[in-house]
């Protein structure tokens, strides 16, 4: 580690055993930490040979969460308590690891890597989040003081968003406000901006209800996570499409939505916010369920028709040959498979694939295997698909004598 002047040192080892006293008041988070056993870990870590830190906390993500758990907290002045929206002191003291995110992982690498490098000053910005899972942006200075860094003085000041981009943020939905779909712009922390007369069609709340809290306040309980997944997408410029969850309404409903997120970005093209286009699917799945209802039934009064005929048939055909009656059951048989595959599928075309297999398949017995179906998938209307069902089950039934013979002779 490069040399300091002794007075340096005293001094900092001074400031940083006051600090939290004589600037209790102030608008800074200042916290008070014990660095000296994450100097063991970096010794340990130089004497495995390591040369590249940053490569190695790359590949060994583990060792940087032992580092971040050996960081003792002596002591955080009063403003910590409020910015990180802690009940007191205590709450802070026992451990970083609830006020990290992924990002603040990133820049303790690199705080680490300056004092693996022999520095004892290091600043940055980076986002946290509070006790309550709200993010924060700040920037910071680190102080490493003491001989072995056991007090080492760590400012935070709490970086608010532009007012320009706030006016952007704010006014976002507005340029939206007659549209039917829901449209919620949040900032990066996930406080809710603007919201539009869609969202409170939706939702419930009106825009003075909700502007300015946490957009938990529409995620269910067990669904946190959910919504900082998405968030985290967006930070990294990435859109969410047409992401289908639940959410729930100021009455406490809970109602099926389809989700399109989008990053919103300053004039200077820095990723500010997210707008969160919502539209409810409820009637869309309660039309599907509705016509699901309406083909089962369908199906099930074409087959009791098939039934009937079937029934007829039987009384009216008495004296027709055997074979005649059996090929005309057969060809009812082959209409209702095909009705069954056109109504389960889709109602103007079919796999021309699926209409061989069910014209074929009451003649599996007779024909042994000894035909193969093959050829390139493609789909034809459902006019085609009744006829060349009766085409291909009239071929089979004059083929199914003869592969019913050992050499396929009639």
């Amino acid at each position: 580690m490069s040399e300091l002047p002794d007075d340096f040192i005293q001094r900092s080892s001074e400031y940083s055993r006051t600090a939290c006293d004589t600037l209790a008041e102030a608008r800074v988070s200042i916290w008070d930490k014990d660095f000296s056993d994450v100097l063991d870990l970096l010794e340990d870590i130089r004497g495995e040979g390591i040369q590249d830190l940053c490569a190695y906390f790359h590949d060994r993500p583990d060792r940087l969460s032992e580092a971040l758990a050996r960081v003792r907290i002596n002591d955080v002045n009063a403003y910590s308590v409020e910015l990180f929206e802690a009940q007191s002191k205590t709450d802070l003291l026992r451990s970083l690891v609830p006020i990290f995110v992924p990002e603040t992982y990133n820049v303790f690498a690199e705080e680490l890597l300056a004092l693996w490098d022999g520095s004892r000053y290091f600043k940055g910005e980076s986002f946290v989040q509070t006790l309550k899972g709200n993010r924060r942006k700040v920037a910071f200075t680190v102080a490493f003081a003491g001989e072995l860094c056991e007090h080492t003085v760590v400012n935070m000041l709490d970086l608010p968003i532009r007012q320009a981009d706030a006016s952007l943020l704010a006014n976002f939905s507005s340029l939206f406000e007659d549209a039917e779909d829901a449209i919620v712009c949040v900032a990066l922390d996930g406080v809710i901006a603007s919201w539009n007369r869609g969202a409170k069609h939706l939702y419930g709340y009106s825009a003075s209800e909700v502007v300015g809290k946490s957009s938990l306040l529409l995620i269910p309980a067990g669904r946190d996570d959910e919504e900082e997944a998405i968030l985290n997408k967006i930070r990294s410029g990435n859109r969410v499409e047409h992401y289908e969850t639940v959410r729930k309404c100021k009455d406490g409903r809970l109602i099926d939505v389809s989700l399109t997120v989008s990053p919103i970005k300053s004039a200077d093209g820095a990723i500010i916010g997210a707008s969160k286009i919502a539209r409810d699917v409820n009637v869309r799945l309660t039309a599907q369920e509705h016509q699901r209802i309406l083909v089962s039934e369908l199906q099930h009064r074409v087959k009791n028709t098939f039934s009937i005929v079937s029934a007829i048939a039987n009384q009216t055909l008495q004296q027709v040959a055997p074979d005649d009656l059996a090929a005309f059951h057969g060809r009812l048989q082959a209409l209702s498979a095909a009705n069954d595959l056109l109504t389960s599928d889709s109602w103007a075309r079919a796999s021309f694939r699926d209409v061989v297999d069910r014209a074929l398949s009451p003649f599996q017995i007779a024909f042994q295997e000894r035909v193969r179906v093959g050829g390139p998938e493609i789909t034809i209307p459902a006019a085609q698909s009744m006829i060349l069902t009766l085409a291909f089950h009239e071929l089979a039934t004059n083929a199914g004598g003869a592969l019913s013979k050992a050499m396929g002779a009639a």
